[in-house]
């Protein structure tokens, strides 16, 4: 991913449901979305936004520091967004690559 999909024109707010880990990177085009996928998307969206996310770990792979898209490294999140824990227990790990959330601006 490219920190150029973050600069897509705004979108009404969306509610994503994550169907998939945390990092596969490739926008959904294999019909799942991860966490990460989840969020650029939401980014890109105007009004407050929901990420469902069912029970269970999702653990960040993608080391990178230094981007403000969540492209690689934490999850940048750059609007109003609500995380929703569906199950018990949804965790986000970040492994120690990074912070696992930055909030970018101030949001």
């Amino acid at each position: 991913m490219d920190a150029a999909f973050g600069l897509v024109p705004t979108l009404p707010a969306a509610r994503a449901r994550v169907f998939a880990g945390c990092d596969l990177g490739d926008r959904g085009a294999d019909g799942f979305i991860s966490l990460r996928e989840a969020i650029i998307a939401t980014n890109n969206t105007a009004g407050t936004d929901d990420i469902l996310l069912p029970a269970g770990t999702f653990s960040l792979a993608l080391s990178g520091t230094g981007e403000e898209f969540a492209a690689t490294g934490d999850l940048d999140i750059r609007g109003n967004l609500t995380l929703v824990g569906e199950g018990p227990a949804s965790v986000i790990d970040g492994g120690g690559l990074d912070r696992v959330l930055h909030l970018v601006g101030g949001v």
